[in-house]
């Protein structure tokens, strides 16, 4: 069986200086989504957007994400929806408000620590 060929890296397209004031903005977005719903377009423009910026400030070895950027996917990841929260039903409004909160301050903490 051949080899697996691992695919070319892609390197970093932005400077340092550059990516540091695009994360820096990044952070301070926070606060206004967290008023938001995890559901609203704003806040999945601003975690695509904010994963184009690590892409483009850390690059891609052999073609995979960064690990930076895996960190900033799985920050806060918890699956709160749907059945089970309390055995009866689907999980309440407030409780999926609460872990959006919670995974967008982890998300910012990955953030802070790259600048």
């Amino acid at each position: 069986m051949p080899a697996r060929k691992l695919s070319d890296s892609v390197p970093p397209t932005i400077s340092p200086d550059k990516a540091v004031e695009f994360l820096t903005q990044k952070v301070k977005d926070v606060e206004r989504l967290k008023a938001l719903r995890s559901d609203d377009t704003d806040v999945r423009k601003w975690k695509d957007t904010t994963r184009a910026i690590l892409h483009a400030a850390f690059g891609k070895p052999q073609g995979a994400d960064h690990e930076v950027t895996r960190s900033f996917d799985w920050a806060g990841f918890v699956q709160v929806r749907g059945p089970g929260y309390s055995g009866r039903g689907a999980t309440p409004n407030h409780v999926i408000q609460r872990e959006h909160e919670e995974e967008l301050q982890k998300k910012k903490a990955v953030l802070e620590s790259c600048i």
